[in-house]
């Protein structure tokens, strides 16, 4: 069973980065089979960041923190 942590945009201090709990449950899911993992601990994103930004995202939509996160983990370079 995937471990799957209750989303909220950017509940996080730091604004330069996107952590796995700041994704949506849908976006978790993904990042979590294109991993071939079931809990973000294998890969120890539940206390490092799934991805790095350079423009702030306190004011971005959840869909643009989704993106960003799968983008920089391969996510659309295999489902292309």
């Amino acid at each position: 069973m995937l471990e799957l942590i209750n989303p909220g945009i950017s509940t996080n201090n730091e604004a330069d980065v996107i952590m796995f709990g700041d994704l949506s449950i849908e976006a978790q899911k993904k990042a979590l089979e294109h991993l071939k993992i079931k809990n973000p601990s294998e890969k120890h994103y539940d206390v490092l960041p799934m991805a790095y930004v350079v423009s702030v995202f306190d004011f971005s939509t959840q869909s643009e923190i989704d993106d960003e996160a799968l983008q920089q983990i391969g996510y659309y370079r295999e489902a292309a």
